[in-house]
């Protein structure tokens, strides 16, 4: 079901992402630089900065448990502030890949669609 579960072959699209990022990034002459999907919640968790979701909402939103005291008390699931955070991540991403940031120019777009195939 959506978004029920975790993400399942995760390694077989990570390699097809790196093959196309590769060729890609050579044929512009810019250096592939290796990366693990830990960076994406790192980046994901500062663009939530950068968007100003507040502190303790981003790292519900990634899944991090509070303090045991504050875990006992407050039984809250934050899903309406989770939602308004992920949005918040889209729209700032939207921005950066459309030109509309300080990574203007940064983003390399790619020539074909990515598959897990």
């Amino acid at each position: 079901m959506k978004g029920e579960g975790s993400l399942q072959g995760w390694s077989k699209f990570k390699k097809s992402l790196d093959d196309l990022m590769k060729e890609e990034l050579k044929a512009k002459g810019i250096e592939f630089r290796p990366w693990q999907h830990r960076d994406l919640r790192r980046t994901a968790r500062t663009i939530m900065a950068r968007a100003s979701v507040p502190s303790d909402i981003a790292e519900h939103a990634m899944g991090h448990k509070p303090p045991k005291i504050k875990r006992t008390y407050d039984r809250y699931e934050y899903l309406r502030e989770k939602q308004h955070a992920f949005k918040r991540l889209a729209d700032h991403i939207d921005m950066i890949v459309n030109g509309q940031s300080t990574y203007a120019g940064k983003v390399v777009p790619f020539a074909q669609p990515v598959t897990g195939s």
